[in-house]
């Protein structure tokens, strides 16, 4: 008789992957405080086009104050360096005179006129000194501890080096040879881009912009400027771009590296382009003088974390436009003049302080016209209602501490513009 064997399987449970998270929808932030949600969107020149649901809707550049594609890329942090980065072509970060910025590989000194920059989205582009406001060294201000923040001198251009020393002077020209530099005594040095954090130029003067002004962000961390942006086959076209870099210039954007849109010179005056009459902080722990900065940060998150300021993000929602400060501070807005009616915002704790609960106010002409609940991290932007300035002469926002004392309390002011 033939023996049988049995062969018994067990089938154990498998281990469940944690799910991916649901793909963001486009996102459109209009000036009156309004947003528009959809599937994709599509520049069309001076206007802007949102899919779904249902029918696309189109709106025009001049009403958007920031959009976002679905699921947009992420910031990479200075501490990452580009692909291709190296001692003989160091990674910059260049921010420049009209607050465009810049990132790339230094592959090119052009003498006393300015440097070739190589973009890892736009390819090279030339940059011009007169144009330019600081330069960070990437490979060292993303180790650095506490880089400082980068001004310049008085009467001349300011060199940070990783050692913490400063030299003041005139930058020549700057190739990946180093930086050339006369110092106030009238030496001439070479500094080396290994031995440098960055610096700081003095600034010679930018003319006003005009007009509507389109910036798009990119995920290593550029912001270009143009004139108009539109569809052009599998690319965006973003005319009138120089970059900051003087002469107007066509530029094509990979839209998979785009984070957002940002809109300046619409029909409104976003909160961060209106330069405030006065600042104060008044710490929560008292009269003692601050040893951190505690100014408010522009378009970017407020942090006591050494390092560069972060992305500004709520709830996990990146925004790009935005005026995020501490607990205790007061920003007061001279409205006299400016024929602005009514102000919009939203409100929300910042995802760098996760442990932080604030109050926020707004005070017209000294008097209070609205104060917020008890705002805690994690949770989404709250709309504060419209103000109206028709018969103010000034205006503050106000955070106080909440609930936690003052732990990180860092709070942002989103959405946010003045409208005529």
């Amino acid at each position: 008789m033939r023996s049988i064997a049995l062969l018994v399987l067990t089938v154990l449970p498998v281990a469940s992957l944690p799910p991916s998270p649901p793909p963001s929808p486009a996102r459109v932030h209009l000036l009156d405080g309004t947003s528009v949600e959809g599937t994709a969107l599509h520049p069309r020149g001076e206007r802007l086009e949102i899919d779904g649901p249902g029918e696309p809707r189109v709106l025009d550049f001049a009403e958007v104050l920031e959009a976002f594609p679905a699921s947009p890329a992420a910031e990479a942090p200075l501490s990452r360096p580009l692909p291709g980065s190296s001692p003989a072509s160091p990674d910059l970060l260049v921010e420049m005179v009209d607050g465009d910025r810049l990132r790339g590989l230094l592959a090119k000194g052009l003498g006393e006129s300015g440097f070739l920059l190589r973009s890892p989205s736009l390819g090279e582009i030339e940059v011009p000194l007169e144009r330019v406001a600081t330069v960070r060294f990437a490979a060292a201000a993303g180790k650095a501890a506490d880089p400082p923040e980068l001004r310049a001198g008085e009467r001349s251009d300011r060199f940070f080096f990783a050692s913490g020393d400063r030299l003041d002077g005139t930058l020549r020209s700057l190739g990946p040879e180093g930086a050339k530099v006369r110092t106030a005594a009238g030496e001439e040095r070479t500094l080396a881009p290994d031995s440098l954090l960055g610096f700081a130029l003095l600034p010679l003067g930018a003319k006003p912009e005009k007009g509507l002004r389109i910036r798009v962000a990119l995920e290593e961390g550029t912001l270009l400027s143009g004139t108009s942006l539109a569809e052009a086959g599998k690319e965006w076209l973003l005319r009138g771009a120089g970059g900051g870099t003087g002469p107007a210039a066509d530029r094509t954007v990979p839209p998979a590296a785009v984070i957002g849109l940002a809109v300046r010179g619409g029909r409104g005056t976003p909160l961060p382009d209106l330069a405030p009459a006065s600042v104060e902080v008044r710490a929560y722990w008292g009269e003692d003088p601050p040893v951190l900065d505690l100014r408010p940060r522009t378009d970017r998150a407020f942090t006591l974390e050494p390092g560069p300021a972060p992305p500004l993000r709520a709830a996990g929602v990146p925004h790009l436009r935005g005026l995020s400060m501490f607990s205790g501070t007061t920003v007061t807005y001279d409205l006299a003049g400016k024929g602005f009616r009514r102000f919009v915002a939203s409100v929300a704790v910042d995802d760098a302080g996760p442990k932080g609960a604030v109050e926020f106010e707004i005070l017209l002409d000294g008097k209070s016209a609205w104060r917020s609940p008890v705002v805690r991290s994690g949770a989404p932007p709250l709309r504060a209602p419209g103000i109206d300035l028709s018969a103010a002469k000034s205006l503050a926002l106000v955070v106080h501490a909440g609930p936690g004392d003052d732990v990180q309390d860092y709070a942002d002011w989103l959405r946010a513009a003045f409208l005529p």
